[in-house]
């Protein structure tokens, strides 16, 4: 503190209050002056952003907060120069001592001589008396007392920037009053640069949907109306999540009832989320976003069958592509999704109304299961909703329930469907059966002429031949021991298959082959005789054929052999005898296979075996032979294999011969057999006349009370003749199957 300084300080109170009151009183003028010359810079910044704003379409956000800082800085300048910096400085007592002397010369000499006597520590003989110096001290005071701090001090220039801060008030009051709406979205964006709002005229924009979640992959659709009947063009600006921006025209689609502009723009596709907003002439809205969510989606099928017990078919299961289930009825399906996030509710529906199966969550793996019912044939789908909401896109799958079909029985043996047989015949009956899952029980349904209830003889089950459902086996009708009364002389029999389907899945399931109609006559011929005529006749017949066929082909290549030794090159004519050759020989081989393959397991059997070996010989290599002539080049060489191809026909013809030959040999022998089992057909006849006989005689001696002893041997001469009986069912049998 400088010594003048400290003098101030030992003044009387009352100067040293006014000193200070004065002081106050410029800092007060001081800080008026700077924050309305602050404020009104702000404002005039304020006014001119929104003016900018207002006359030119801003469209970077950037471009705002340069706008918004820039003015923040001028301001802040002001502040600093006007605010700051004065009030910064400190305001002494000698400062506000100085500014008083030199505005009023008169006290300066009071003060100072108050203060030199004060401070003086000069004798009172050259300072003077204390009462001198107390008469100049309290001179000074009531001088002071004099001075007003608002009369030294006024406001003036305070007065210019509140002046201009009011003019600027004004014009932003009367804006907002004038423009309530337009103006508080320029004062807003000038102040709030960061705020998303649209400028000064967005408010003639009306826009759907505007901000939206929504399914990805979906379409949006845009739209948007202005209060422009006269606008012919809208941007709609989308930008995406790493700042790329893109422009694109909406499609004027016509005008609302009260004339106002409607435009319309489509995004096919929405993967990832994007901001948008449109502009419409000096109209820009805010952004809206729109969020793209990943809906439900099943990312894999699993499909478990669980196949009723009575298949014995093990469990299946794997993922499926498809999603098709296709599987017997009454089948346990487990279907296992696995979806891409967590769901708020999951269905699975039959036919896209009747809901099946409890779902089961585990993680993102929901399961159904249900069982096929019959008949469950239509599509299924599945309905995911997650918890915002949005659905998985609806896929219909296939679903079909397949009944267990009843067996199916076709008689392959006898052809004839009508027969005449002897009382005594053993008839073999061949059949095929087609069947999935096994069989519970085969029979033979035999109705005698005058019965209304078949009999049942219940069969061997038949063997699988090698292919999945079919099975072949052989029924035996045993005529004779049906106990047929002599004037019952006609039978229908059929073969009937059935199945192992449960009773409680409406089992089982019965197939039923074609009727054989038998007509009885003792006098009739032997099943085998008939067989063996048939058989013969079939099979002289395909020999009738194949032979014309390879005679044909035989002049064929003899007629192209002939006009290849007339000709050095390979004609045109030697083409044609040659294809004609070609067909008559693959017609014989075709002939020969079919006859061969048909009687495979007759009484020909030996016979069609060498039937096939001329067809895969003789008359193939024939072929052989006459294909390589049309490629051969040399005349000789043709000539050659043309000669080698006769040659084979006729190598064919002849083993054709031998082989008829061999027909009437096995027929003689054949006969011989049948013969036989003709006389065992009698002898077994025989056996049942007289176990009958047997039978009444016992009844005859239990009416009569024959003795024991003689009874005794009469059963004994039964059992006798029920071994015999037997003996020759199995000899008849076997000469049957021979």
């Amino acid at each position: 503190m400088s010594t003048l300084e400290a003098t101030f300080n030992q003044l009387p109170q009352p100067i040293l209050d006014k000193l200070q009151s004065m002081i106050k009183r410029v800092r007060r003028l001081l800080f008026i002056r700077g924050f309305f010359a602050t404020l009104a810079v702000g404002l005039v910044c304020l006014l001119v952003i929104m003016g900018i704003d207002a006359m030119f379409t801003i469209f970077s956000t950037g471009v705002r907060w340069l706008l918004t800082l820039g003015g923040i800085a001028i301001t802040g300048l002001a502040a600093w120069w006007f605010l700051v910096r004065p009030l910064s400085k400190k305001i002494t007592l000698t400062h506000i001592a100085r500014i008083l002397e030199i505005r009023h010369p008169e006290l300066q000499e009071r003060i100072s001589t108050a203060v030199e006597l004060m401070s003086s520590d000069d004798p009172e003989s050259i300072k003077g008396s204390e009462e001198l110096i107390d008469a100049v001290v309290n001179s000074a005071v009531d001088d002071v007392e004099t001075f007003d701090p608002k009369t030294e001090f006024k406001p003036a220039r305070a007065n210019k920037f509140m002046l201009v801060s009011a003019i600027c008030a004004g014009l932003l009051a009367l804006l907002l009053l004038i423009w309530p709406s337009q103006a508080w979205t320029l004062l807003t964006r000038a102040i709030a640069p960061f705020m998303n709002i649209g400028n000064a005229w967005a408010e003639t924009l009306v826009i759907d949907p505007g901000d939206v979640r929504m399914a990805q992959g979906d379409a949006l659709t845009i739209t948007m109306t202005v209060k422009n009947d006269r606008l012919r063009r809208a941007d709609l600006r989308t930008t995406l999540p790493d700042g790329t921006e893109s422009i694109e025209r909406m499609t004027l689609i016509g005008q609302t009832e009260e004339g106002h502009q409607r435009f319309s723009m489509t995004v096919p596709k929405v993967d990832e989320d994007f901001t948008y907003r449109v502009r419409a002439g000096s109209a820009v809205s805010e952004f809206f976003n729109v969020e793209a969510i990943p809906p439900p989606v099943v990312e894999n099928l699993k499909i478990r069958y669980d196949y009723p017990e009575y298949t014995q078919i093990a469990p299946s299961e794997g993922d499926s592509e498809t999603g098709e289930i296709r599987a017997l009825a009454h089948t346990q399906v487990t279907v296992t999704a696995s979806v891409n996030k967590p769901v708020w509710t999951s269905k699975m529906l039959f036919n896209e109304v009747e809901e099946i199966g409890e779902p089961t969550v585990e993680g993102n793996d929901i399961s159904w299961t249900f069982k096929l019912r019959p008949k469950m044939t239509g599509t299924w789908q599945i309905d995911l909703a997650d918890s915002d909401g949005f659905e998985n896109a609806k896929t219909s799958y296939p679903i079909q329930s397949l009944p267990d079909k009843a067996p199916t029985v076709k008689i392959e043996s006898p052809v004839a469907k009508e027969l005449r047989l002897k009382p005594t015949e053993l008839l073999p009956i061949r059949y095929a059966s087609t069947e999935d899952f096994g069989f519970s029980q085969m029979d033979l349904l035999v109705t005698a002429s005058g019965e209304a209830t078949p009999r049942e003889i219940v069969q061997p089950t038949p063997e699988t031949d090698g292919n999945p459902g079919t099975w072949r086996g052989t029924a035996q009708l045993n005529i004779g021991a049906l106990d047929l009364d002599r004037n019952q002389n006609r039978l229908t029999v059929q073969v009937r298959a059935r199945d192992n389907r449960p009773v409680d899945y409406d089992g089982p399931g019965e197939g039923f082959s074609e009727k054989i109609h038998i007509i009885l006559d003792r006098n009739a011929e032997s099943l085998a005789k008939q067989a063996i005529k048939e058989q013969k006749k079939e099979l002289e017949q395909a020999i009738r054929e194949a032979k014309q066929d390879l005679e044909r082909a035989k002049a064929e290549i003899t007629n192209t052999e002939r006009q290849m030794q007339r000709e050095e090159e390979f004609s045109e004519k030697a083409l044609d005898d040659l294809e004609d050759f070609n067909e008559q020989a693959e017609s014989a081989e075709e002939t020969l296979k079919e006859i061969a393959e048909k009687l495979d397991e007759s009484v020909f059997d030996e016979q069609a075996e060498a039937l096939e070996e001329i067809a895969e010989e003789e008359v193939a290599e024939a072929q052989e032979s006459a294909d390589l002539i049309p490629v051969t080049d040399e005349k000789e060489e043709r000539l050659a294999e043309a000669k080698e191809a006769k040659e084979q026909i006729e190598q064919a013809l002849e083993e054709i011969k031998k082989v008829e030959e061999s027909i009437r040999e096995t027929e003689d022998e054949r006969n011989m057999i049948a013969e036989l089992n003709d006389l065992a057909n009698e002898q077994r006849e025989l056996a049942n006349q007289a176990q009958e006989n047997a039978e009444k005689a016992q009844e005859m001696a239990q009416k009569e009370q024959i003795p024991r002893a003689e009874q005794k041997m009469d059963q004994q001469q039964q059992r006798q003749m029920q071994e015999f009986q037997n003996k020759q069912e199995q000899v008849q049998q076997e000469l049957g199957q021979m």
